[in-house]
């Protein structure tokens, strides 16, 4: 999943929140496996069953949850949120000085499948994430995800140009 919200001042200043989602919550085996459920539920609401209609309400949330980060720079706030079934938003406000840096993380993902003759086929694949971190870098806040590291790079230096966020190499502070 890759989002491209290319931000910069004229952004910003037009819209006084910015909606970065970030995609569905759940894999794609478990909405299938909703969705199979799911029709199975209709066909036994048809037959006359009340308890389906509880199943079926709870795969419809499974397929359609989605989840996001919303920024707003004129209040100085941020909420991470969930999506359930295309408009109920849950999440709550905080403030967004205590994520004053910015970052690029590189992260590697892999799939490794096993044949009946135990042949394996692995997948990897690359994704560079911006993120919001905390000043000890310990707490971090995913904003977008993109396949290439320009990209990335150029959406997290938009949003150190356009706000107050400082772009940062990611480094932990421990204690010794």
């Amino acid at each position: 999943m890759e989002t491209n919200n290319i931000l910069n001042e004229e952004t910003i200043d037009k819209a006084p929140i910015i909606d970065i989602n970030l995609g569905y919550t759940f894999n794609n085996a478990l909405k299938a496996a909703a969705i199979l459920v799911a029709i199975s539920m209709i066909y036994t609401i048809i037959k006359g069953s009340i308890i389906a209609i509880i199943i079926l309400f709870v795969c419809l949330i499974i397929i359609t949850t989605k989840h996001g980060v919303q920024i707003d720079f004129s209040s100085k706030r941020l909420k991470k949120y969930s999506k359930y079934l295309f408009s109920f938003k849950g999440g709550s406000w905080q403030d967004i000085s205590a994520y004053p840096f910015i970052t690029v993380l590189k992260f590697n993902r892999g799939n490794k499948i096993y044949s009946r003759s135990n042949r394996e086929i692995i997948t990897n694949k690359k994704y560079y994430e911006v993120y919001l971190l905390n000043k000890s870098h310990r707490k971090r806040i995913l904003i977008s995800r993109f396949s290439s590291e320009e990209d990335a790079k150029n959406y997290a230096i938009s949003l150190n140009n356009s706000s107050y966020l400082e772009y940062v190499k990611y480094n932990p502070i421990t204690k010794q």
